[in-house]
């Protein structure tokens, strides 16, 4: 027959393993409340999702039935839609290029 050994444990020690004990199921507790917290918060996600996938469906359908009953217009296509971008692009081009040949100006008479 084993003998049972016991072991005498301190009065801080045992207050240190009961203070770690409560701290620990603290713990586990919060824990639980945050998986179950985060368990329904995914639930209400998926559920929201699949909500605002049929109303995209629906949204399609209509913009579809919009598009039939709506009179088809040819736009013509032009070239001067173009010219204005380039032009734009140009003002811009020339004002850096001048911004930077200034600067290497100032460089310049610094390095004099």
């Amino acid at each position: 027959m084993p003998s049972n050994k016991f072991v005498r444990i301190s009065y801080p020690e045992k207050l240190y393993a009961q203070k770690n004990l409560l701290h620990s199921e603290l713990e586990l507790l919060i824990s639980t409340k945050y998986i179950t917290e985060y368990k329904s918060l995914r639930s209400k996600e998926a559920r929201l999702k699949i909500a605002l996938k049929s109303r995209i469906g629906e949204c399609l359908s209509l913009m579809k039935q919009l598009n039939k009953k709506l009179p088809k217009v040819k736009i013509p296509e032009s070239d001067s839609l173009d010219s204005p971008s380039s032009q734009e692009e140009s003002p811009q081009s020339d004002s850096l290029d001048k911004e930077l040949a200034r600067i290497r100006s100032k460089l310049e008479r610094l390095q004099e």
